[in-house]
């Protein structure tokens, strides 16, 4: 590549579009049953946004919950991206439960 030769930075592929509508902040509650144990509450977020570029829609969530007798806390990110030759989505998980 010469000086005078323009770069055409990359773009991400239209079809990571299709998750625009998870963008923003969600507020999580509710019941569930985990390990024979019925009525378990859940609270916490969900906070969807675009890293700069829009090649990834990073999923970051905090919530609390009882598990086995256990007051949990799970924070975690996903980060979701687009692979053409496979038409399909990919996400990676990064996850950190503890007990509190």
């Amino acid at each position: 590549m010469h000086a005078r030769d323009e770069f055409t930075p990359p773009r991400p592929d239209q079809a990571l579009r299709r998750l625009d509508f998870l963008a923003g902040t969600w507020s999580l509650s509710g019941q569930f049953d985990s390990s024979g144990e019925t009525g378990g509450e859940l609270r916490g977020t969900a906070t969807f946004r675009w890293l700069p570029g829009g090649f990834f829609l990073v999923h970051h969530w905090s919530h609390t919950f009882h598990l086995d007798g256990h007051l949990v806390q799970d924070t975690s990110y996903e980060f979701d991206d687009y692979v053409p030759e496979t038409d399909a989505l990919s996400r990676t998980l990064l996850r950190q439960p503890r007990r509190l």
